[in-house]
């Protein structure tokens, strides 16, 4: 009997011990982000990356309301706070894109002031501009702005539909 309460104990601090692990390194990569939904900045902290997004968050929406002739914008800025040089995309993702006309809407986005990506906007996840390289220290800023252009033609059919997507990115440490 005594053997048997020394085998559980055994086990339960093996997997405490485990969990502590995986829990500890879980942490170490994950994003924090600080502020909340009504501040006027967020900022993400990664192992790398220092982001931080005008308007309170990462996510863009129209909110039921873009009508021809409408623009959103949506400004962030990318600070490396790590040691080394990153390559990164930027991304848009959980692309919501219920339009009929898709060309109508369009994004581009600018680095200070520099136009360096524009297209239609998708209608899913994708990526909008690949491969930048941030040095230790450097600061970026950005300006996404997604228009709704208008047309000879008839769009009423695109009244009151949505687009939403959230900026997202993918980085990699350069050796």
């Amino acid at each position: 009997m005594k053997r048997k309460n020394i085998i559980i104990l055994v086990a339960t601090l093996l997997l405490l011990v485990v969990v502590s692990i995986l829990f500890v390194s879980f942490a170490y990569v994950s994003n924090v982000a600080v502020g909340n939904e009504t501040s006027s900045k967020t900022v993400f902290k990664r192992s790398t990356m220092k982001v931080e997004f005008s308007g309170g968050s990462e996510s863009i929406t129209n909110n039921n309301n873009f009508n021809p002739g409408a623009v959103l914008t949506k400004t962030f800025s990318l600070k490396n706070i790590g040691d080394k040089d990153v390559t990164y995309n930027i991304k848009l993702s959980d692309v919501k894109n219920d339009f009929n006309r898709k060309n109508d809407i369009s994004y581009e986005l600018y680095i200070n002031d520099q136009l360096i990506s524009s297209n239609v906007f998708p209608s899913v996840d994708t990526t909008i501009k690949s491969n930048e390289n941030i040095k230790t220290n450097e600061k970026r800023d950005y300006t996404l702005i997604i228009k709704y252009n208008q047309s000879d033609d008839n769009q009423i059919v695109d009244s009151g539909k949505i687009i939403s997507a959230k900026i997202a990115f993918d980085e990699s440490i350069q050796e």
